[in-house]
C-alpha cells in the first residue's frame, strides 16, 4: 500500500492524518527498519508492506471504538496522555 492508497483508505474510515502525523509515521517506519537491522522486531521491513500491516491494520481500530469511549473527559485525558508520552518518549 502506497501513501496515497493509504490515506484514501484511512479517509474511509473518516481518519484525516495531519501532516505532522504524516512525517511522524514516516520516522517511525524509518525507526523500525533501522532499528530491525540489529534487532529482530519484524520480518516486514518493505515500506508498502509497513504502511498496510502495521499502520493501516492498526487504524482500524478505531471502526470497533465506540463513541462511548471517548465521552468521559478523564477517558479522553488519559488516551492523550498516553500518546504524548509515547511520541515524546520516541521523539515523534
Amino acid at each position: 500500500m502506497n501513501k496515497e492508497t493509504f490515506n484514501q483508505e484511512l479517509k474511509k474510515l473518516n481518519i484525516e492524518l495531519t501532516p505532522k502525523q504524516e512525517t511522524n509515521l514516516e520516522k517511525y517506519y524509518n525507526l523500525l527498519v533501522e532499528t530491525n537491522q540489529t534487532t529482530n522486531l519484524t520480518r516486514i521491513t518493505n515500506k508498502k508492506e509497513v504502511y498496510l500491516k502495521h499502520f493501516y491494520d492498526s487504524l482500524t481500530i478505531t471502526k470497533v471504538i465506540t463513541s462511548s469511549t471517548f465521552k468521559s473527559k478523564n477517558n479522553r485525558y488519559r488516551i492523550r496522555r498516553r500518546l504524548s508520552r509515547i511520541s515524546t518518549k520516541n521523539n515523534l
